[in-house]
């Protein structure tokens, strides 16, 4: 049921990318999932970080976007796709599709090849603000995401999922699980507990500080150490 409704889901989205717009083969094809012929046009010399003048996509973009894991998995291995490249209009990356779309496996390895994880595009938004589900999040974890990031808005991780999921001033996007108030707790302990040892780290630090100043204020200590010398 599931699985159907998110093969319904990814051909809805093909149709819609591919709707009105004339851009070139191999943009269709990694948009449509055809690795051989994506292949092909790579053999005749397609540039693999061409980005579309239509679009403002490269072919790692589309493929992650749309859920094409060997593709994927093609331009980075075989191809040397650049793995941080931005598209031209709202400077994302492949991961923030990935995660955007929900695609797991796609996201673990667009971070294994050397993805940026704490990378925003042009409102400020990382991958951490377009997570949709647990594990996802468990993924971004593990490479040390900044929990605490805010986007241009000034919305944390838990804020701007409310906003855009919850609330619905976004598009679910392919593999879309909808709300989940699980996963809007989980965000919000993250971040507490992030501001917390932040605020400790701090303090911390204060006090390392003034431990300091006040050492240098007393200043050496008197003894038969001091190095005194008299002469009669």
């Amino acid at each position: 049921m599931i699985e159907a409704m998110i093969s319904e889901d990814k051909n809805q989205y093909v149709q819609d990318r591919l709707r009105g717009l004339g851009i070139t083969l191999a943009f269709r094809c990694a948009i449509m999932g055809d690795e051989m012929g994506l292949r092909n046009e790579l053999k005749q010399g397609f540039p693999v970080n061409r980005r579309s003048s239509e679009t403002g996509r490269c072919v790692l973009h589309e493929a992650a976007a749309g859920g094409h894991f060997p593709i994927v998995k093609m331009l980075l291995g075989e191809y040397k796709a650049d793995v941080k490249i931005r598209t031209m209009l709202g400077y994302a990356t492949a991961l923030h599709l990935a995660v955007e779309m929900n695609y797991r496996q796609i996201a673990s390895l667009l971070l294994t090849y050397g993805s940026d994880v704490d990378a925003a595009d042009r409102r400020g938004v990382r991958a951490i603000h377009r997570v949709k589900s647990e594990p996802m999040l468990k993924l971004l974890l593990r490479y040390n995401v900044d929990i605490t990031a805010k986007t241009n808005e000034g919305l944390g991780a838990s804020a701007q999922y409310l906003k855009y999921v919850r609330d619905g001033y976004g598009g679910e996007g392919v593999g879309g699980v909808g709300y989940l108030p699980e996963l809007a707790t989980k965000l919000e302990q993250l971040e507490e507990e992030a501001y917390k040892r932040k605020r400790r780290e701090e303090e911390s630090e204060l006090l390392g500080l003034l431990a300091g100043a006040r050492a240098s204020l007393q200043g050496p200590s008197s003894g038969s150490g001091s190095g005194l010398i008299i002469h009669r």
